[in-house]
């Protein structure tokens, strides 16, 4: 199993996010450190069940938006599917993608745009 990803706390929830190296560019398909960190975090909140997941992916803001919309959503679906492979229920699970709505850095620079590409796990308290 591997390591959880980097996690912070906020409003009664912890929330765990994936950076942009958990897809490849373009693609829903997890990479390996992805899928691990996963697998890893299936496992926490499986030993502690708690409340609700909400599963949020950004993409930044290259391309179409259209296009950013169905992509984050297809990835917040991936990571939905992986978290219910490692034994959490998906009735606990709601997945949204939101595109390039809310970027967290400028998407001039291509760090800037590694760190808009991500997925917000918020797992609530309660």
């Amino acid at each position: 199993v591997g390591d959880l990803p980097p996690s912070k706390r906020s409003g009664g929830a912890e929330v765990f996010t994936l950076g942009g190296d958990a897809f490849a560019s373009g693609k829903a398909t997890l990479s390996s450190k992805g899928a691990s960190s996963l697998r890893a975090l299936a496992a926490y909140i499986a030993a502690a069940p708690t409340g609700k997941i909400r599963i949020d992916a950004f993409t930044d803001g290259q391309g179409e938006a259209a296009a950013n919309k169905e992509l984050s959503q297809r990835r917040a679906n991936a990571v939905r599917d992986a978290l219910a492979a490692g034994g959490v229920p998906k009735s606990r699970m709601q997945a949204t993608g939101k595109g390039e709505s809310s970027p967290i850095a400028s998407d001039d620079t291509a760090a800037g745009r590694a760190r808009n590409r991500r997925v917000e796990i918020i797992v609530a308290d309660k």
